[in-house]
């Protein structure tokens, strides 16, 4: 412990003595350990973190799965008939769906997300109450005769700061008042990970809480369930994947409305689920992509400072050889070495997880234009600051060690004989020549990526959604069945319609159940067309639908290409009437003309009235999609988005919508409430973020790559000022001069940039899967990235060389 401290304090000396350095190093490590650190939390929280869930080895997520849905969710009736039928290799199945509830606030009324759950779903999982109990069995019988709700520990915290007698009390939703009968612990954030819920509640409470035209508890058609099981002692997933194919194959015989050939059930162990098989095989290489880029600019920041060490080395070699004359051992001075890098990273780290910090609670507060609340337990908990630690040990150990060697090889004689600190030419700094290699070639490689991911997203900017291209905005509302019935409800959104047209602005208003492009929800139709065979294992073609008045085509700017829009005409009760996309057409009807053809539903025949210029429904980058639209008029929907195209500013147009809604209803069910910009700008996010991510840490990369670049140079252009001297005073131009002094550092710069280019190479080829409109041999990434690097590198080593050439010859010839 004495070598310790004494070590400590000579650390802290040393790094006292040079005060510019010390901060330039922690500022350079905070950035890398902070980059890090947010990162590997932000990772943690979504990926890594386990639930509390009990005996999960013997959980399994049970999915329906149909083609281009491979992990979805089933209805209530399929989940009883799967508790019945599967009773041999699961003792019990949970279900849970997503809710957006109505509460009443202090100063009004706010919406929450809800989990609406099976009784059993906390005691099959293992989940206790943090306070109060969770929700039993025997709180999930009857339909609407369960008023009792939990909380989640979070919602806790921020409704009722913590109050530990809430357990009891009342909580007002979707206009009833509901008993609170527990907490939910903190380490339990529900179903689906970033999207935790406020409230859980009973699922026989869902008619009361997700009103709907159907009966959710009946309707096998409405397939919004997730299903979790827990397997009997001794059956294996395997096993229960088995009994499961049996089980699909009689919902396929005895529901072939519902349950097409292609419908099956699939079954994944729980510890192997981290949201959505269909969403983790891209959340976790695009997890792996973010550690990889912040772990490259720590190589690069480690290998900065690794380079100033060798310099600062090379100045102490004098100081060590006198320590070694004086018996001081070899193994001693690296500790003394390492002990001062390590101390520079613990330092780094500390203000490394100040920054991640800020970074976190920066994304934390971000208004990102998502359609429902995202929820993650960022807290830097002992797992983050574990994987800190270890960043912060592995880093000084890294740009420490090679210094320590270094610095410790001195001959001890020569060096004591050796009074001379310049002249001749310098020594070779071959390590310190390879760290700048590195850092070039790793800025490279990180600029072209982000060059790759921004051209990626202009392509995708670029993309014509096929609607709401001017200003508008969305308003999703709830005429609930228990008050109204379709006529009523009918009257209402045509007297809500005629008010929002009378605002000043608003230039056409429509309504839709479906948005295109929305996360939401995306209804189906199952349709069958005379002539065209439904494909294989098919009885019916599965077609994209959507329910709109007549106004809705103006309001979201999409034209008619033939035909008619909807109309008074088209009355309830009369002759069933559709619109169709052009995609439809060319699916079904190539070249030929659509209106006036028909389709079949179930017992109803549709007679195509008009023909839509196609848009994109479930992505940007699809194919252009089959796509019906039903006239509101003859197939009521109790919840509809009202969509208002306005010359003016959409958010103020939007506030007035809200006041006017409350107005006519005030226990009208808002559940969303948006702008169009802010709609699209959903589908855009994740490619705007990973643009923004890559490109911040390139840009950081190039930074500390250049001040390398800069260092490397300036410590060249110190150990030959007499050289300089000597040819300035034999007449020397300056610009020889400053040319000779460049010449190293370019070629290093060029040496990097070549490996860069060819890892760049290698690199894009990984990404390829992430891109989009553009190959990963974009030309213009690959030529403009080693442009801009190229000017950056000549910047760095053209300023100290030609300060260098302005010195006095007569002032570097008397340089000792």
């Amino acid at each position: 412990m004495e070598t310790l401290a004494r070590d400590l304090r000579f650390a802290l000396r040393r790094l006292a003595q040079k005060p510019a350095f010390t901060a330039i190093a922690i500022l350079s490590l905070a950035i890398g350990i902070g980059a890090n650190t947010a990162i590997f939390s932000l990772i943690n929280a979504i990926i890594l973190r386990d639930l509390p869930l009990q005996r999960p080895e013997e959980l399994v997520d049970v999915y329906q799965s149909v083609a281009g849905f491979s992990h979805g969710p089933f209805s209530f009736p399929d989940i009883e008939d799967l508790r019945r039928e599967a009773s041999d290799a699961f003792l019990g199945v949970a279900a849970s769906r997503l809710a957006f509830v109505q509460t009443d606030v202090e100063n009004g009324v706010e919406i929450v997300t809800g989990e609406i759950v099976s009784g059993n779903y906390f005691t099959l999982l293992g989940v206790p109450a943090h306070i109060g109990r969770t929700l039993l069995p025997e709180d999930d019988i009857s339909p609407r005769g369960h008023a009792q709700v939990m909380l989640s520990y979070q919602y806790w915290q921020e409704r009722y700061e913590g109050d530990r007698t809430i357990v009891g009390q009342g909580i007002r939703l979707n206009g009833l008042e509901y008993t609170i009968v527990g907490v939910a612990p903190r380490s339990y954030t529900g179903n689906i990970r970033g999207l935790a819920p406020a409230i859980y509640a009973p699922s026989m409470m869902v008619g009361h809480l997700q009103p709907s035209d159907q009966d959710e508890l009946q309707f096998r058609g409405n397939q919004s369930v997730f299903a979790k099981a827990r397997l009997v002692a001794g059956v294996t997933p395997e096993r229960a994947q088995e009994v499961c194919d049996r089980v699909a194959e009689s919902l396929r015989s005895r529901y072939p409305e519902n349950w097409q050939a292609d419908n099956v059930i699939t079954v994944v162990p729980t510890a192997e689920v981290i949201m959505n098989p269909m969403i983790d095989h891209v959340l976790v290489p695009a997890a792996a992509l973010m550690m990889v880029v912040v772990a490259l600019v720590l190589l690069i920041a480690c290998a900065n400072l690794a380079s100033f060490l060798l310099a600062q080395a090379a100045d102490r070699r004098k100081e060590v050889a006198v320590r070694l004359a004086l018996g001081a051992g070899r193994l001693a001075l690296i500790r003394q070495f390492l002990t001062e890098s390590v101390l520079l990273a613990i330092a780094g780290g500390g203000a490394g997880l100040l920054l991640a910090r800020l970074l976190l609670q920066g994304l934390v507060r971000a208004d990102l234009p998502l359609p429902f609340p995202i929820t993650l337990d960022l807290r830097l908990d002992p797992t983050v600051l574990g994987f800190s630690f270890l960043v912060t040990v592995a880093a000084g150990l890294l740009f420490g060690m090679a210094p320590a060697i270094q610095a410790t090889r001195a001959e001890v004689a020569p060096t004591l004989k050796d009074e001379s600190t310049g002249g001749g030419r310098p020594r070779r700094l071959s390590l310190r020549s390879g760290l700048v290699v590195v850092q070039v070639a790793v800025s490279l490689m990180l600029l072209v990526g982000a060059g790759l991911f921004l051209r990626s997203l202009q392509a995708r900017l670029d993309i014509d959604p096929g609607f709401g291209h001017d200003p508008a905005a969305i308003l999703m509302v709830q005429a609930v069945p228990d008050r109204y019935t379709p006529t009523e409800g009918r009257v209402f959104f045509g007297s809500l319609l005629d008010q929002i047209r009378a605002l000043p602005g608003v230039e056409a208003v429509g309504m839709t159940d479906d948005v295109p492009l929305s996360t939401m929800n995306n209804l189906s139709i199952g349709l069958v067309v005379d002539g065209v065979d439904p494909p294989p294992d098919r009885d019916d073609h599965e077609v994209d639908r959507a329910e709109v008045d007549a106004g809705f085509f103006d309001a979201v700017g999409v034209p008619l290409l033939q035909g008619r829009a909807f109309n008074d005409g088209d009355a309830p009760g009369g002759a069933p009437v559709a619109i169709v996309s052009a995609a439809f057409v060319e699916r079904f009807w190539p070249g030929g003309d659509a209106v006036g053809r028909t389709f079949h539903t179930g017992d109803a025949e549709y007679t195509v009235v008009g023909v839509a210029r196609d848009v994109k429904v479930r992505s940007l980058g699809e194919a252009p999609r089959p796509f019906v639209y039903l006239a509101f008029s003859q197939a009521y929907s109790s919840s509809m988005t009202l969509i208002a195209r306005t010359s003016g500013e959409a958010a103020a147009t939007l506030s007035e919508m809200l006041a006017l809604a409350r107005r006519l209803d005030p226990e009208l069910l808002i559940y969303q409430a948006e702008t169009m910009d802010r709609h699209l700008g959903v589908m855009l996010l994740p490619h705007r973020l990973s643009a923004l991510v890559v490109s911040a840490f390139g840009g950081l990369a190039l930074l500390l790559a250049s001040i390398g670049l800069y260092g490397v140079v300036s410590y060249s252009v110190s150990t030959r000022s007499r050289e300089v001297g000597i040819r300035m005073a034999l007449g020397a131009d300056p610009a020889s001069v400053v040319r000779m002094l460049m010449s190293g550092g370019l070629r290093l710069a060029a040496i990097g940039a070549v490996i860069g280019f060819v890892l760049s190479l290698a690199a894009g080829r990984l990404l390829g899967g992430l891109l989009y409109g553009v190959a990963a041999t974009d030309p213009i990434a690959l030529g403009v990235v080693p442009l801009v690097l190229g000017v950056v590198a000549v910047l760095a080593v053209w300023l100290p060389a030609r300060r260098a050439s302005g010195v006095k010859p007569v002032k570097a010839l008397r340089a000792t």
